[in-house]
């Protein structure tokens, strides 16, 4: 009962005492192995490795996703790239991806940067469009849907449907609309408007 409960209360478990206040005898390993249920062993070997591992300077988790195994650095090396036995190759002091001859400061820095540049082609996805022609995403923050893209590519579209300008302009519906998305929109209107009336009983 009392070993039982303490185990299964957690890491606390690796610090049990004698249930008697009178005595302060630690209850080891050798104890839990005599008297515990296998279930209660396997869980106490699972915590006393796991508090040697995290206690130890020489030995750390591998941080590859998904892998349960322990790295144990060898000093004098001369590198601080280690490899697990999942494979996963690692540095002992950032625990970034193995990155030797670059130091931990650089790697730390680049890493940064390309979280910001993720964060900035988010924006760009979200607020431009790309080119017909040469896909360079395109902002448009202002005037009509008259655009023409930076040289070398020079091409000239409507923002709106990204066709050829040459095929919009007055005679298409002006330069402040795009007749193709207005007769898109006016199509829609009138397959809504069939169904309607196909459905009104």
């Amino acid at each position: 009962g009392y070993i039982s409960t303490a185990i299964n209360d957690g890491p606390g478990c690796l610090m049990l005492r004698c249930p008697d206040p009178s005595c302060a005898a630690a209850v080891g390993q050798d104890m839990i192995n005599s008297l515990a249920n296998e279930e209660d062993k396997e869980k106490y070997g699972r915590y006393l490795r796991r508090s040697y591992i995290e206690d130890n300077r020489k030995t750390k988790w591998c941080p590859a996703p998904g892998c349960e195994y322990a790295v144990e650095f060898v000093v004098g090396s001369g590198s601080y790239d280690v490899n697990c036995n999942c494979s996963y190759g690692f540095c002992w002091n950032c625990t970034e991806e193995a990155h030797r001859p670059v130091d931990c400061a650089t790697v730390s820095k680049w890493i940064l940067k390309n979280s910001a540049e993720s964060e900035n082609m988010n924006w760009i996805l979200a607020n431009s469009k790309p080119c017909p022609k040469c896909k360079r995403p395109i902002e448009k923050n202002q005037g009509c849907m008259h655009i023409t893209c930076t040289p070398p590519c020079k091409f000239e579209f409507c923002w709106l449907c990204l066709g050829s300008w040459s095929e919009h302009g007055e005679r298409t519906g002006g330069f402040y609309a795009c007749n193709r998305y207005e007769a898109a929109r006016q199509e829609g209107a009138v397959v809504i408007l069939i169904l309607d009336v196909y459905f009104i009983t």
